[in-house]
């Protein structure tokens, strides 16, 4: 055999045993499918896409502290007595949405809640609640959701929207758990 048939046959069986070898990514993408197939599996036993809006709905609201709630604009702090009762009546109310108009003060960022009122209601369940509106007087205009929805509805920002016009200083607020509330300006 010649030098170059030799190094022909060489090459020609490296090029061979190249082609035979599975290639390394295969198993990257079935790992990639599984796990994507995991997270799937995951979110639909969890709730799937309620899942993923409690999440959102955790970050846009803040838990009660010391009888203050933070949020981005500043901060809303109950007088003890107002809070015991705004949660006793979300207790009270698993069944059905209610609504109440918060009283008090503006102080620079900061909302002082000293009394509330109940508008009349016209219907309420457990998804909604029709109602009065609150009076300019009204500081934040606040209803109640489910537990821990704690996100705002369009429905929710077109009232928010409608109440600007009776007291533009007003913020919207939302109580989602007896501890948990979500503020709009």
């Amino acid at each position: 055999m010649k030098e170059d048939d030799i190094h022909r046959e060489i090459l020609k069986e490296a090029l061979a045993e190249k082609e035979e070898k599975p290639s390394k990514v295969w198993p990257y993408i079935w790992v990639g499918i599984g796990l994507l197939i995991i997270i799937l599996l995951i979110l639909a036993y969890t709730g799937g896409i309620s899942g993923i809006y409690f999440i959102k709905g955790r970050t846009a609201s803040g838990e009660i502290q010391n009888f203050q709630v933070d949020f981005e604009e500043g901060k809303v702090i109950f007088e003890p007595s107002v809070y015991e009762a705004l949660k006793n009546q979300f207790l009270a109310n698993y069944t059905a949405e209610f609504k109440v108009c918060l009283l008090g003060e503006k102080q620079g960022k900061n909302y002082i809640i000293t009394s509330f009122y109940t508008p009349i209601i016209f219907s309420q369940d457990f998804t909604s609640v029709h109602s009065v509106q609150c009076n300019s007087s009204t500081i934040i205009p606040l209803h109640s959701h489910p537990v821990d929805s704690c996100l705002f509805s369009d429905q929710d920002k077109a009232s928010f929207k409608a109440f600007k016009e009776v007291n533009p200083d007003a913020i919207y607020g939302l109580m989602c758990s007896a501890n948990r509330f979500s503020f709009i300006k």
